[in-house]
């Protein structure tokens, strides 16, 4: 690959750090949603959607801001949408 061009594995590298990342939050996610019901306000339900978003989503946000990509705003604000959607599920149970 260094022959091919020098930063084309250094680049490989982020795009395997993200799909490894979006890969293991996402299996996070479900499994533990799978277990549990999100609804019924079970800990790890919220535990699984905190770990598994965090993992998957703030990964692919983080590398593309560290390689610059066109997409760090959009996902960005994906990022902002699950915050925003934990933050809701708080305020949910709170009022409960």
């Amino acid at each position: 690959l260094s022959a091919v061009g020098p930063s084309l594995r250094d680049w490989l590298g982020f795009v395997f750090a993200v799909l490894g990342g979006f890969v293991m939050g996402t299996g996070i996610l479900m499994m533990t949603l799978a277990a549990t019901a999100f609804r019924s306000r079970e800990p790890i339900a919220a535990f699984g959607a905190i770990l598994g978003g965090a993992v998957s989503i703030g990964t692919m946000t983080a590398v593309n801001f560290a390689i610059n990509s066109d997409f760090r705003w959009a996902l960005l604000g994906l990022f902002a949408l699950w915050a925003a959607s934990l933050i809701a599920y708080w305020f949910e149970g709170a009022k409960a």
